[in-house]
C-alpha cells in the first residue's frame, strides 16, 4: 500500500508527464474527487442522503460538481476562506482549459489566475522566486492534493465527522 508521500509523488510525477491542458484537467479532476471523498467520509452516516448528495446517477446532485463540493467544504469548515478562493481560481483555470483549444499558460487570462495563485497560496514553496506559470498552478494543485489526502487520513483513521467534531467544538468553548 502507498503512503500518502507515494501518493503525493505519484501524483506530481503523474502532473509533470501531462500535456499543459492534461496538467490543468487532471488536477482539478483530482482534487474534485478528493473533496468528493473527504465530504463523503466526513458527512453523518446517512447513505442514503450521502448518495443522493455526492454520487447521485442524476447529474444535478447537489455534490456532484467541484464547484458545489468547495461551497459545501468552506460552509461546514473543512476548508478557510482562503483556501476557498484559491480552489476557485483552480476550477477557473480548469475550466478555460477545458472550453477553449487555443488556451495556454502564456494566455493573458491564464497568466493573470495564476498570478493569483501565487500570491494567495503563501504556503507552496517554488524552485525560484520567478517559477513559470505551469509550476505554480502545479505547485499548488500538489499542495491540496497533499491536504485532502491527510483530511482523508485523519477522517478514517480518528473517525472525525461532524457529529463529532461539533461536539468537539462545544466543549472547547
Amino acid at each position: 500500500m502507498d503512503t500518502r508521500s507515494d501518493q503525493f509523488s505519484r501524483f506530481f510525477d503523474e502532473l509533470s508527464k501531462e500535456t499543459p491542458r492534461g496538467c490543468v484537467i487532471v488536477g482539478a479532476a483530482y482534487l474534485d474527487a478528493l473533496i468528493g471523498q473527504v465530504l463523503e467520509l466526513y458527512l453523518l452516516e446517512n447513505n442514503d442522503a450521502k448518495n443522493d448528495l455526492i454520487h447521485s446517477k442524476n447529474t444535478s446532485a447537489p455534490l456532484g460538481s467541484f464547484g458545489s463540493r468547495l461551497t459545501m467544504s468552506y460552509a461546514i469548515g473543512l476548508i478557510d476562506k482562503d483556501d476557498l478562493d484559491i480552489l476557485r481560481t483552480i476550477k477557473k483555470i480548469r475550466n478555460k482549459f477545458a472550453h477553449d483549444l487555443d488556451i495556454s499558460f502564456d494566455s493573458q487570462s491564464i497568466d493573470s489566475l495564476c498570478d493569483t495563485l501565487k500570491l494567495r497560496a503563501t504556503e507552496v514553496k517554488y524552485s525560484n522566486d520567478n517559477p513559470e506559470k505551469r509550476e505554480i498552478y502545479q505547485m499548488v494543485v500538489s499542495y491540496f492534493f497533499g491536504r485532502f489526502t491527510q483530511q482523508l487520513y485523519s477522517i478514517k483513521e480518528y473517525g472525525l465527522t461532524a457529529s463529532y467534531v461539533s461536539v468537539l467544538r462545544k466543549s472547547a468553548s
